[in-house]
Formats: structure tokens, sequence, C-alpha cells
């Protein structure tokens, strides 16, 4: 399996683009586009390594906020033919709170009578090999960064529940890999889901942790870091992980992990 960074924060060479988002190209038994950036740029990148979409077979949107989908709205316009499995809440209106005033991060809601997109709750199974799934309800070490996040139903405004986020597992050759974005519901309770479903744990993880918040630059404690970091520890899972972690928080999961944890930016190629 070949995972190459499409999208992220940071860039692993001055060629590539850089933004605030998340798109990995999965090279497996299928081609699979996982998230999309915040805008097209993650186009531009995967010309620039090498990597052609139009082979892409499907896509998968993790969740409902615009630095994953912000870059759908083009993928369809170019691809209309490539099927996008997202979740059926991944449309809603979500914002975040900075200060005393909100922010609209959802996705672009033209795109909702595109005829390629793919409307799923629970597990969907693409084929025996990957299947998508959502419904995390465990709550333990769960971010504090999460406050800062809203949604609106009708008239009323509240904290997001995240039920809009999946997340991918992939199965090639005896291995199995997690892809999720920026594990809202927290990776602890991604993982400890996956494997109810699996009977084991993945064996790669490669997701953001969500230990920062971009809009107030406010980390989580170095105690939770830590303590996010042991449990992980004991899953022996190898975790590649970007965007939402923070550049400190990730430094202290480092601390802890050592090689059972690196580092992703954009241009990044990993082969499992």
């Amino acid at each position: 399996m070949k995972i190459s960074v499409l999208m992220e924060n940071t860039a692993a060479d001055e060629c590539y683009f850089k933004k605030h988002g998340l798109s990995f190209f999965i090279e497996s038994n299928k081609n699979i586009l996982f998230d999309m950036g915040p805008d097209d740029k993650f186009i531009e990148n995967a010309a620039l390594m090498g990597i052609d979409l139009g082979k892409t077979d499907f896509g998968v949107l993790s969740h409902g906020h615009y630095d994953h989908g912000g870059g759908l709205p083009e993928f369809i316009r170019r691809f209309p033919d490539k099927k996008v499995y997202l979740s059926k809440y991944a449309l809603g209106d979500f914002f975040v709170q900075k200060g005393d005033k909100t922010g609209y991060i959802g996705i672009d809601k033209d795109i909702k009578n595109a005829e390629n997109l793919v409307l799923t709750e629970g597990i969907t199974e693409i084929d025996e090999n990957m299947f998508i799934f959502s419904d995390v309800t465990e709550r333990k070490f769960f971010s504090s960064a999460n406050k800062a996040l809203l949604k609106i139903e009708g008239d009323t405004l509240s904290e997001d529940d995240f039920r809009h986020e999946q997340n991918l597992l992939v199965k090639e050759g005896g291995k199995i890999v997690l892809f999720s974005g920026c594990a809202h519901s927290g990776v602890i309770n991604i993982v400890e889901k996956a494997k109810s479903i699996l009977g084991r744990y993945p064996d790669y993880v490669f997701s953001g942790f969500h230990l920062y918040n971009p809009s107030s630059g406010v980390y989580e404690s170095e105690t939770l870091i830590k303590d996010i970091g042991n449990y992980l520890k004991g899953t022996n899972i190898k975790f590649f992980t970007c965007h939402c972690t923070g550049p400190e928080a990730y430094k202290t999961l480092k601390s802890v992990l050592g090689d059972n944890i690196d580092y992703v930016s954009a241009g990044r190629i990993v082969e499992i």
C-alpha cells in the first residue's frame, strides 16, 4: 500500500503547497482519495507528485469541515464520474467559536445534488477489503478544543456531536490501515471502535489527533497528551499523524511513543 500526502499544514519540500487541511491518496487494491483539503491545491500537489487523480476509484470525506472538504466541489467538477462517500450529516451547518464571534466552517452546499455523492451512516462496506464506519460515541480523553466547534440544527446552536465524522479501514497483505481526518471523536475512541469491529487493533493509523485549537493557538495539557500517548503505546499500532495534532503536541507524543509515531507533511509518501 502506498499513501501520498496531497495536503497538510506543512510541506516536505518548498515546491508543494501547504495549507491548514488534509488530503491523502491511497493506492491499494483500489485508488482512494481520502479528504480534499481546504481548496483545489491538493490537485496541484498531486500533479507535482506524478499522481493522476483521474485514476481514483472513489473518494471518502472524513467529516463536514472545509479544511477536509473545501476541495470537494472542484474534484466533483473535474471528475463527475467518481463516487465520493460522505456521511449523510456532512452537509450540515458547522461553525467555530472565535471569542464572541462564530465563523462558518462547513462545506459548500452547492454540491448537495451531485449525482456521484454516496451518503453513508453506520458501517458501509465498499468491498471485502475496505469499509467505512462512524457512530463513535465514547468520549475518553476527549479534546477540549472541540468545545469551540458548533453546529446549527433548526434554530439551535450547540456543540458539535461529530456524528458527521467517519473513518476508513483498508486491508491489504494481512495488514489493516485506519484512516481518520481530525479524530474529533478522539483517536483512542476511534481506534477502540475499529478494534470492536475488527476483533483486533489496526496495524497502522493515519490521522490528525485534534490536540490543538488553531483559532486560539491553545494546546491540550501536556498531561492529557502524555496520557493519550501512553494509552496508544499499549496498542502497538504505528501512527502517522499530522494536521490538527500540532507540532508541540507531536513532540510530546514522540517522547512517549518513539518509533511508533511519525509526522507526515504534504509531498510525503509512505509505503507499507
